[in-house]
C-alpha cells in the first residue's frame, strides 16, 4: 500500500491476520453444482427434486445477470459484503476487533495473488486481531446518525 493507502499499512502489518475477502468474476455451471452438492451434502435437500428445482432457478437467475458481466459482478459483490456484514458481527461477538480496508490498489494486489487467473477480484481486506492499548481511536465514543436519519418507515 502506497500514497492514499499508506495509513492502511500499519493496520495490516499488526493484525494478527488480514484476510482478503474476494468475489468471483464469472459464475459458471460447475461453480454451482459445487456449490449444490456442498449443500446437499450438508442435508440442505430432502431429495434430489428439490435439488434440481434450486439448480432451475438459479440458472434462471444467473442466467438473467450474465446478458450483463457487470451486473453478475455487483450481485456477486453485494454477496461478499454480505459475509463481510457476519464476519465483522462474529468477530465482535468472540471479542476480536476487525477493521474492514478499502482503497487499497485491488489492481495490485489482484495481480500480486494472481487472482483473475482464478476467476476472483478482491473486494475488501479486513484486519483481525486486538486493538492496541496505544490505539487512541480505541476509548473515543462512536458516533452514529440517529435512526430517523437513516430510515425511513414505510
Amino acid at each position: 500500500m502506497t500514497g492514499g493507502d499508506a495509513h492502511n499499512v500499519p493496520k495490516v502489518q499488526n493484525a494478527s491476520h488480514t484476510l482478503i475477502m474476494c468475489t468471483r468474476t464469472t459464475i459458471d455451471d460447475t461453480h454451482l453444482t459445487a456449490v449444490l452438492h456442498a449443500e446437499k451434502d450438508a442435508g440442505r435437500f430432502a431429495s434430489d427434486e428439490i435439488m434440481q428445482s434450486r439448480q432451475a432457478l438459479c440458472s434462471h437467475y444467473i442466467s438473467q445477470y450474465a446478458t450483463q458481466p457487470e451486473l453478475l459482478l455487483q450481485w456477486a459483490e453485494n454477496q461478499t459484503f454480505i459475509a463481510l456484514g457476519h464476519l465483522l458481527l462474529s468477530a465482535k461477538l468472540l471479542g476480536i476487533d476487525a477493521t474492514p480496508i478499502g482503497g487499497y490498489d485491488a489492481a495490485a494486489l489482484d495481480q500480486a495473488l494472481d487472482l483473475p487467473a482464478k476467476g476472483l477480484k478482491s473486494s475488501v481486506l479486513v484486519a483481525l486481531g486486538y486493538a492496541s492499548d496505544a490505539d487512541g481511536n480505541r476509548t473515543l465514543p462512536k458516533a452514529r446518525l440517529a435512526m430517523d436519519q437513516l430510515v425511513t418507515w414505510l
